[in-house]
């Protein structure tokens, strides 16, 4: 490196007041190689490891990260000390020389420190600290093709730090280092999505700031006037990679985002052959037949060998291997043998109808059933289907969100819920809530892991979005998913998910929920709402119209649960299916009911049911309803209705209209017509 080396305060600015070179030089002596303040490690400068660890990392009052080991008085310093132990410098009389030496392994220039990117005034703002690339960052870039020229034309940053706002307000920095690069992809003029491609949890690699633009294409500004092809890609880095090996290439930001007609058609104005070529696994290839039928962009698929070294989309290929003679083979063979034209079942859309081209909204039943993977299954037996939008109501401190809760933990154990089978593919479940704190949800979900041994606790994932809006939500949980499949979404509450105005217009609740349908649909998971009951239902007998905003929310709902309590005993609970498709109608017709255990926050099913015509019901109805019962099952016993009138005390012609189509003599005596039992499927099996 020539030149003057950067001065004292410019590489502590720069390096996050020295962490990057504590990084640089002592991170592989921590345990999981990251740097831990304040915790003790063997004197990495002694010849044999200490027998009781005494030195570590900590920073000073002034915020500067310092070393010391307590054993051993002449072993202390900052950052700069660091480096020239390590680099064998004498910082008393070669300090420029530590300096450059820092430089040359930290990849920092001198501009670092004044070489920043802002935005404000547009709702989100944030600054993004550039740097250089340091070689070790472009030695990444370059296992997959992808060179400085091909990073600057699409205008990508070395990040030093980003200093933006959280969910809560407050402002927070990130910091790179030579172990934890960070990269920035611009998204038009105010914001940026930052790319952190190490970072521990596949969720934290991607971070957007700033305000997003709707519907951006990145690449699109880099895109001749006109070229043989554009080819879609599912991320950045993989229209990067296209492009470095001869292929133009544009990225909708995810897999799963959609594309307009009128986009479409703007890209189809600049090549002369549109393409997408999406990651190898299911979403991947899900999206990339949605976009062949709906828009007829012709799908590239990559070779099987690159999942072998756990590879899936461009990047791999070329980093495992591949070549830009065989990339280009698998586009001339694609277009020279595009796939059938006729609609697949993995497009969900295009079977509903929904902004499907005329000619492939059809699709014979053979293709349905070869392609179909099917959703009529429940994921809890009888409550909740495993594909679909379905909702637990009630009415206010009933114990829905407490119910939700120890669904999931069902859900993620597989063990039984109520007595009821449950049946998980991915025992993963996500929860959005919108309305607690962290610490009442934790201290709420303590409780029930009291009682419930065996708890994956990484299987539950909580999305906090009080402070999200409807469409931040919608994308958080596809991408979520994109990386891990969960069996259930809960979402507590869907009032605060509504982006509408008038949720008692059907056009503006069909619209909000037709998102959180199309995320079910696509990624094959159920969606439940916590929702509640409108106040005329609240002492009403269980019935879906008592949900409130009920017509259009219940219509597109695929099962409603109703959650209510015994008047006199409010531990005591109903639990009611007012819809259910694909459940018998003598299921709906009874209630489970529940016992709530108020200190650990559980319910338990008593094994005992109530007709949910019963429940709040008027005793006069309740003595007709069981008079009616009565007189059907003597009749059914063979008795006349004169005989049946003068037993109960109703006219003849009451008794007449009750079993008017009942057969008669069709029980024996003393047999049941059991529409008492307590077992759920026992009427199913038997027949009756």
């Amino acid at each position: 490196m020539s030149g003057q080396p950067a001065g004292r305060d410019a590489i502590l600015r720069a390096t996050g007041n020295g962490f990057a070179i504590f990084e640089q030089y002592l991170a592989q002596h921590f345990p999981g190689g990251r740097i831990e303040e304040g915790r003790h490690i063997s004197n990495p400068f002694l010849g044999t490891p200490q027998h009781t660890p005494s030195f570590n990392v900590y920073r000073d009052s002034g915020g500067i990260w310092r070393f010391k080991d307590f054993a051993h008085s002449d072993c202390s310093g900052d950052c700069f000390e660091l480096a020239a132990r390590v680099n064998g410098i004498n910082p008393a009389t070669n300090f420029p020389d530590v300096l450059k030496r820092i430089e040359a392994d930290c990849g920092l220039q001198p501009q670092d420190a004044v070489n920043q990117r802002t935005s404000k005034g547009h709702g989100k703002d944030y600054s993004i600290r550039q740097k250089p690339f340091s070689r070790q960052e472009l030695d990444y870039w370059q296992q997959c093709g992808i060179d400085a020229d091909i990073l600057e034309r699409f205008g990508v940053l070395s990040v030093s730090s980003y200093t933006a706002s959280g969910r809560d307000g407050k402002s927070y920095t990130v910091r790179s280092s030579p172990n934890a690069p960070l990269f920035a992809y611009p998204y038009g003029e105010h914001a940026h999505k930052l790319y952190s491609p190490f970072a521990a949890k596949r969720e934290a690699r991607f971070r957007f700031v700033g305000v997003k633009p709707e519907g951006f294409i990145w690449g699109l500004e880099q895109l001749p006037e006109h070229g043989n092809a554009v080819m879609i890609t599912a991320g950045e880095k993989d229209a990067l990679a296209a492009t470095a090996h001869g292929v133009h290439a544009v990225t909708l930001n995810s897999e799963t985002a959609r594309i307009s007609s009128d986009a479409v058609r703007m890209l189809r104005s600049r090549a002369d052959v549109l393409l997408c070529c999406y990651d190898i696994d299911e979403t991947g290839c899900t999206a990339a037949t949605r976009l062949w039928h709906e828009h007829e962009i012709i799908p590239v698929s990559l070779p099987c060998w690159i999942a072998d070294g756990e590879g899936k989309d461009i990047s791999d290929f070329f980093k495992l291997g591949g070549t830009k003679e065989g990339f280009h083979e698998l586009i001339t063979d694609i277009i020279a043998n595009p796939p059938p034209a006729a609609a697949t079942a993995t497009n969900v859309e295009s079977v509903n109808g929904e902004q499907a081209q005329a000619g492939s909204r059809f699709i014979s039943l053979r293709e349905l059933l070869a392609c179909t993977e099917s959703d009529e299954g429940f994921l809890i037996e009888n409550i909740l289907p495993a594909v679909g939008v379905s909702a637990i109501v009630g009415i206010p401190d009933v114990g829905k969100s407490q119910f939700t809760r120890h669904l999931a933990l069902a859900i993620v154990t597989a063990d039984a819920f109520l007595g009821l089978k449950v049946t998980p593919r991915h025992r993963r479940v996500i929860i959005v809530i919108t309305e607690e704190s962290r610490g009442q949800v934790a201290g709420s979900l303590l409780k029930q892991l009291a009682l419930i041994p065996d708890v994956p606790l990484d299987a539950i994932e909580i999305l906090f979005a009080n402070t999200l809006a409807p469409d931040e939500i919608i994308a958080d949980l596809s991408g979520r998913l994109r990386e891990a499949p969960a069996d259930a979404i809960i979402i507590d509450s869907f009032g605060d998910v509504f982006p509408g105005r008038d949720p008692n217009s059907s056009a503006e609740m069909r619209k909000a929920l037709k998102p959180f349908d199309a995320i079910a649909q696509e990624f094959l998971t159920a969606v439940l709402f916590v929702n509640h009951l409108g106040k005329a239902g609240y002492r009403a007998t269980p019935d879906q119209s008592q949900v409130i905003n009920s017509a259009a929310f219940v219509q597109k709902c695929r099962s409603v649960i109703d959650l209510r309590y015994e008047t006199h005993d409010p531990l005591t609970k109903f639990l009611s299916i007012t819809k259910g498709n694909g459940v018998a109608t003598a299921i709906k017709q009874r209630s489970m009911i529940l016992r709530y255990n108020e200190s650990a926050l559980l319910f338990s099913f008593t094994g005992q049911y109530k007709l949910v015509s019963e429940i709040n019901a008027d005793p006069g109805d309740m003595e007709r309803a069981q008079l009616r019962r009565e007189a059907v099952e003597r009749y059914q016993r063979g008795e006349s209705v004169r005989t049946i009138a003068g037993a109960i005390g109703r006219a003849p012609s009451t008794v007449g209209s009750w079993v008017k189509g009942v057969r008669p003599g069709t029980l024996s005596a003393g047999e049941s017509s059991g529409e008492l039992s307590n077992d759920w499927t026992q009427e199913l099996d038997s027949g009756q």
